[in-house]
């Protein structure tokens, strides 16, 4: 597990490339390059959740674009062997990335585009996301090592749930809900919950750098743990959050005093 989790977090990733930059070569020069993308003005990669505006924001709470690609992963990939292990060719999700940060996907429509560049994009915006999705990684990991009854772990992992900002806990929510609903069709994807939580952990953790990347690879066998029981028993916590920000939301009262 560990070599995997090193691996990913390292971004030697069979398939997966950044914008024209092939995820390979090291860690040194990857977080390099990530830096650099970071600094460009950010349009659907590497932009904060907050900073998504009300209105680019699904009926879910999540980025269109994400809510897009999320449901053409539930109609066809579900129906896709490997869906998140295939190789993806780098001039064509560098392509599609490109079409996508530009604005050129009318009405957020992937129907013609491969589900497994898809796939590959679902990825690369969770790791360039300026601040990993599971935020505090550290405070559900204390819970995981505590070996809880299931019920005492929903309330200890509800209150991890409760400390993330709002945006990230309603992709959080979405996310799970869409990897439970895929680990449902394993006997056709040949990925279960455990085969998910693989794939999907270092994209929910991942760090621009590198100190941290080796912290968080310490703690991995925990990771992979909890994140498959966090597909497995997401049903069972409160994602639900108002889609303005705690900045918003000030602002706006502010605007009424």
């Amino acid at each position: 597990l560990k070599e995997i989790f090193s691996a990913a977090m390292t971004g030697i990733e069979v398939g997966l490339f950044l914008g024209g930059a092939a995820i390979v070569g090291g860690v040194s020069g990857y977080y390099v390059k990530r830096k650099q993308r970071l600094q460009k003005e950010a349009k659907v990669f590497g932009k904060p959740l907050d900073d998504f505006l009300p209105k680019k924001l699904a009926e879910t709470g999540v980025p269109k674009p994400v809510e897009a690609w999320l449901r053409r992963l539930e109609t066809d990939g579900a129906f896709t062997e490997d869906i998140f292990r295939r190789d993806i060719q780098q001039e064509s999700l560098n392509k599609l990335y490109s079409k996508v940060d530009s604005g050129q996907i009318k009405k957020h429509n992937y129907d013609k585009e491969s589900i497994f560049e898809i796939a590959g994009l679902l990825h690369v915006f969770l790791r360039e996301l300026p601040e990993c999705l599971l935020l505090n990684y550290h405070d559900f990991i204390a819970v995981e090592k505590s070996n809880l009854p299931q019920e005492e772990w929903n309330t200890q992992m509800q209150a991890c749930v409760d400390k993330l900002p709002n945006r990230n806990t309603l992709l959080l929510g979405r996310l799970l809900s869409f990897l439970s609903t895929l680990a449902k069709h394993h006997q056709t994807t040949k990925m279960n919950e455990k085969d998910l939580a693989q794939s999907f952990c270092p994209s929910m953790v991942f760090s621009i750098e590198p100190e941290e990347a080796n912290r968080i690879n310490d703690e991995c066998s925990y990771l992979f743990t909890l994140v498959q029981k966090l597909i497995e028993n997401h049903a069972s916590l409160n994602f639900s959050r108002p889609l303005t920000t705690a900045k918003e939301a000030e602002l706006k009262q502010s605007k009424m005093a």
